[in-house]
């Protein structure tokens, strides 16, 4: 019986030293962990079997902070892998040397691997801008316009 609790206590310890220690999110068809320990957000894509690392400096961390920034930056990053800008392949050996984060390495281990180089956003913005241009009849679709 105790053999049997110290291994559900080692198995539950194990198990808690490597959660992601920011957050865990799911925007789209994509999955965000932030691993505050190792100042990197992993984003999965189960689907196409890619995994995405973003270094995290103290701007995107403070952007982390507020849920609107959080959106802003998850949205962003999500247009840049959609768009396949300033990504760069790595290995599973790199993630290990460049980050040193086991967890990352763990759930990269059967993926293409990518470091993203994101450029957060200055200021958050919260809802769209909105625009007083009144359409000219030159861009005015008539019916006859459609045949």
């Amino acid at each position: 019986m105790q053999l049997f609790l110290l291994a559900l206590f080692i198995g539950s310890s194990v198990g808690f030293l490597f959660q992601p220690t920011g957050y865990v999110a799911r925007f789209r068809d994509v999955v965000f962990e932030y691993h505050k320990s190792h100042s990197l957000l992993l984003i999965k894509n189960n689907q196409l079997k890619d995994c995405y690392l973003v270094r995290v400096d103290s701007l995107l961390e403070k952007l982390f902070s507020t849920k609107a920034g959080r959106y802003l930056v998850e949205d962003d990053i999500y247009h840049q892998i959609q768009s396949q800008t300033d990504e760069t392949k790595i290995t599973l050996p790199q993630v290990t040397k460049d980050f040193g984060d086991y967890l990352a390495k763990a759930e990269c281990r059967n993926d293409v691997i990518f470091e993203l180089k994101f450029t957060p956003p200055k200021t958050p913005t919260t809802s769209m801008p909105t625009t007083t241009t009144t359409p000219t009849p030159s861009t005015t679709l008539s019916p006859t316009t459609l045949v």
